[in-house]
């Protein structure tokens, strides 16, 4: 039995952004979302998109509550690192593959990302809480990765829609989905920085009338489903 305390970052972090940004007037709509059956698959981000955001017209038209975003951002935390990284892409769908057809399109987004922390954060502070891992420089996304992750953004991502994912760093996550994953492990003042930094992502991002450019890449909707006897 795990007890999931590492695994429960994510959604620690969601509850008080949403806290946040209740208390803020943002430029965009935003819809905060916690979803279940991440580790069958991501069973419960595909749900979602299956009900509510896909872009192809055989799904359109099964689905009774169309929801249409221009961004999807994803939580995958722990807490034995203070720093956040923006990943274009985990493990789950293509591997250690690069793709960089969705690497330059979310490129962008981690720049501005970037810059928000580094205005918020002058100086070391800042570059010593936020990696671009999108688009790093002079190394490649899994130089911060250590071992594959699943992320929720890939799903969007597979169905032809814009998706980051707001990841903790350089963790190996050796107690997750083990019987040590108890709360008196976790670094919860690390957690704290990275809630914190995430906060000014999001609040500078909901505010940032440049947030969506123009951009000739489109992606493509790849899902379809079977029926079989």
């Amino acid at each position: 039995l795990a007890p999931g305390a590492e695994n429960a970052c994510g959604i620690t972090a969601l509850l008080h952004l949403a806290e946040v940004l209740s208390q803020r007037k943002p430029h965009y709509s935003i819809l905060f979302l916690a979803t279940s059956g991440h580790f069958e698959g991501l069973a419960g981000v595909n749900d979602f998109l299956y009900k509510h955001a896909r872009k192809s017209e055989y799904f359109r038209d099964r689905m009774e509550n169309p929801i249409d975003f221009r961004l999807f951002i994803s939580l995958d935390l722990s807490s034995q690192n203070d720093q956040v990284a923006a990943f274009s892409q985990g493990t789950f769908y293509s591997g250690w593959a690069t793709d960089n057809y969705v690497k330059n399109l979310m490129a962008p987004y981690a720049r501005r990302f970037h810059r928000y922390v580094a205005a918020a954060f002058p100086g070391q502070a800042g570059s010593s809480r936020f990696i671009d891992a999108v688009a790093p420089s002079k190394q490649a996304w899994k130089d911060f990765m250590p071992v594959g992750l699943a992320l929720d953004s890939e799903a969007p991502v597979f169905v032809g829609l814009s998706a980051i994912s707001l990841v903790t760093p350089d963790d190996l996550r050796r107690r997750v989905d083990t019987p040590l994953d108890r709360l008196e492990h976790t670094d919860t003042e690390a957690l704290a920085r990275q809630i914190q930094t995430i906060g000014v992502i999001l609040l500078e991002a909901t505010r940032d009338p440049g947030l969506f450019g123009e951009s000739a890449l489109q992606l493509k909707d790849q899902g379809h489903s079977l029926a079989g006897q």
